[in-house]
């Protein structure tokens, strides 16, 4: 059994890595209980209805006018009313196969907490459209520079028909025009590799997050196929993966 401090927790909200404005981050996972009970019962009786989660942070307000559209505060205010897709690793996230949690939902409460023997603080909360969705790290955190015909392997253990979902935080851009498509593949045998059906994020040129849905069946292994085109491209980004 191993333990993980708190401080090694590393969450990204659509490209932008919030870790460093955050002191607290809460993740919470709920099944609907629907009630059954019929008359003669002398207990409640239940089953299960849906799912959903949410996040709750606590951290610190930023204001630098240098920067402005790097600060979490403005990052959240910017996105409003606007569904994106969220990664936390509560170990951090750092080593392929590291646990993760895949979150695609919205901003519900935004305040800003000024008490005078205390820095100004911030608190948020998030509800997701898709419950708490538990993976792993496909592709930690990395820049490249050059297109990558397939990162190390994940292996899974055994295949599933249920399809899954998967996460791209893409968190610095630069370079003249760049371009860059992430995919996943699949494979039985770690050898013979295929794209994942439904399993790309398309082309993208700046930083923020992707979220994609795929169904049937994936192959026990995975792996990141990316093509990088530009002048000098350079994109720094992280995948992570959930099999239904």
């Amino acid at each position: 059994m191993a333990f993980s401090a708190g401080y090694h927790s590393r969450i990204w909200f659509d490209g932008l890595a919030a870790t460093g404005y955050l002191e607290n981050i809460d993740v919470d996972g709920n099944v609907q209980a629907i009630d059954v009970t019929t008359l003669m019962n002398t207990a409640k009786t239940f089953i299960p209805g849906l799912e959903d989660s949410k996040i709750k942070m606590k951290g610190f307000y930023s204001a630098d006018t240098l920067d402005d559209g790097a600060t979490f505060d403005y990052w959240l205010d910017a996105r409003k009313r606007t569904i994106f897709p969220v990664s936390y690793f509560p170990d951090g996230g750092g080593t392929l196969g590291d646990p993760a949690y895949i979150l695609y939902g919205h901003m519900t409460s935004y305040t800003i907490d000024s008490v005078v023997k205390d820095a100004v603080s911030i608190k948020t909360e998030f509800v997701t459209s898709r419950g708490l969705l538990e993976g792993q790290v496909l592709f930690p955190l990395a820049a490249e520079t050059i297109s990558n015909a397939g990162s190390a392997s994940l292996d899974n253990a055994a295949a599933t028909t249920a399809g899954g979902s998967a996460c791209l935080q893409v968190q610095a851009v630069s370079g003249t025009t760049p371009s860059m498509t992430v995919k996943l593949q699949h494979s039985a045998d770690n050898s013979s590799w295929s794209d994942v059906t439904g399993g790309s994020f398309g082309a993208v040129n700046t930083v923020g997050g992707r979220f994609i849905e795929f169904s049937g069946t994936v192959d026990r292994y995975l792996r990141v196929v990316s093509t990088i085109s530009g002048t000098t491209p350079s994109f720094t980004y992280n995948v992570t993966v959930h099999r239904n």
